[in-house]
């Protein structure tokens, strides 16, 4: 029964969702003025890498 909840479009639709507004978060986190360079980096190759996974997953789905 709990399985099949995890494989319905609603589910992932939400999942996907929420991937990207995470994503959004670290994005803005990375503009803070006050943050250091190598920080900076660290959150945009993790919001880069994240949305790269996440594509991945929805094209392996579709």
């Amino acid at each position: 029964m709990i399985e099949g909840i995890f494989e319905t479009a609603a589910y992932l639709q939400n999942r996907e969702l929420s991937w990207l507004k995470f994503n959004e978060r670290v994005l803005l986190e990375s503009n803070r003025p006050e943050m250091p360079l190598l920080e900076v980096q660290v959150h945009i190759y993790f919001y880069q890498q994240s949305g790269r996974v996440l594509y991945d997953s929805c094209r392996l789905i579709s």
